[in-house]
């Protein structure tokens, strides 16, 4: 039986969920039955995910476009799809709109795209939205939503009904790191710098929650637009001997062997990987009751949730958690059972091949 070729588009591979989903489906789907390949629309930039598909023998296209939009992408992306012959195109993020069209022009059968963020948060622009709902109600486009509130929010704005998968992890990754001894609680955020994940929030409440309780220390995981005010609050609260700026790092199940708590302070998220990989590794978890984040956290089980924007809130947290070592292993334990149930990338990867395998077999010509 041939193999059913399914190429990945995206915009670019930098650091976040959508490039480790992309990098663990290549990593987990049978290969004696799927032939993964990834397009990306920007130029490489020889970051970690790409040098990790490089690793895994995943071929690895780019259009090469600096600028996007850029009228090449159309020419160049259907001259690859000529080329390659996908039975599947699997797109991500705003590489949805730049791909349907060579895609029909190529006769693509099926196309496949996931949502990684709410709707409204995921396109932004009046112009996009626009174009996205044309391509997603008459496009014959198949839609998988990362968590249930993507899905409701893709029917709100778009008006069709998505699938939801969740998104996993490689569990046995962070199987050695459920225990950590030190004098100091570790207090671990990984996003990007960006206005939506209000790391401000986190600082806010660090710094309160440190004038009751000084054996904590904050390390933040990251970088974005917002990084130099973010160095600057916390240089005005005086806490820069226990906040530390590590920048990306590909070594995360290492990170979370050296801290005890994630605290991810987002007022908006699809879904939150990171909470994904927190669970596996046995780390109770802090975070912002918003988006997906209530459908992977349970509330006082495997973690704190707390109304978005409130900073004491957030700060009672963080000493609740740090006072109790008994209650951080005790949620890290409940974490790590949910994670190895419903979160295991093998799972996750198993229900991506089921549905490649209806949408090729339901395109078949008669």
């Amino acid at each position: 039986m041939e193999k059913i070729k399914v190429l990945h588009i995206t915009q670019f591979l930098h650091y976040g969920g959508m490039e480790r989903l992309i990098v663990n489906l290549a990593k987990e789907m049978d290969r004696s039955k799927f032939d993964i390949s990834v397009c990306l629309l920007e130029p490489f930039r020889d970051t970690y995910f790409e040098r990790e598909l490089k690793r895994l023998g995943v071929p690895l296209y780019s259009l090469n476009s600096k600028n996007i939009p850029n009228p090449l992408i159309f020419f160049r992306l259907l001259s690859l799809l000529k080329r390659l012959r996908p039975h599947i195109l699997h797109t991500h993020l705003k590489a949805v709109r730049y791909s349907f069209l060579p895609r029909l022009f190529a006769g693509i059968p099926v196309h496949i795209h996931t949502m990684h963020a709410l709707a409204r948060i995921d396109t932004k622009k009046t112009k996009d939205r626009f174009i996205n709902r044309l391509i997603f109600r008459y496009g014959n486009v198949k839609i998988v939503s990362v968590s249930k509130e993507v899905a409701r929010s893709v029917k709100a704005v778009y008006g069709v009904d998505s699938e939801v998968i969740y998104n996993g992890v490689e569990v046995d990754e962070f199987s050695n790191n459920l225990k950590r001894k030190s004098d100091f609680v570790h207090i671990l955020n990984i996003a990007s710098f960006k206005k939506e994940k209000n790391i401000s929030l986190l600082i806010d409440a660090f710094s309160e929650a440190i004038m009751q309780e000084r054996k904590i220390k904050l390390f933040l995981v990251g970088n974005g637009p917002q990084r130099s005010l973010l160095e600057q609050q916390i240089e005005k609260k005086g806490i820069r001997e226990l906040v530390t700026l590590l920048g990306w790092r590909s070594d995360i199940p290492e990170i979370f062997a050296n801290c005890d708590i994630l605290a991810l302070s987002s007022d908006s998220e699809g879904l939150g990987m990171v909470l994904i990989e927190a669970m596996a590794a046995g780390r109770p978890i802090i975070a912002t009751r918003v988006g997906g984040i209530p459908e992977i956290v349970e509330d006082g089980a495997s973690g704190i949730l707390v109304t978005p924007g409130d900073s004491h809130a957030f700060a009672e947290a963080i000493l609740k958690l740090a006072r109790d070592e008994n209650l951080r292993e005790e949620m890290g334990r409940k974490g790590r059972e949910k994670a190895e149930k419903e979160f295991n990338m093998k799972i996750v990867a198993l229900k991506y091949e089921r549905l490649y395998e209806k949408l090729v077999l339901d395109n078949e010509p008669n």
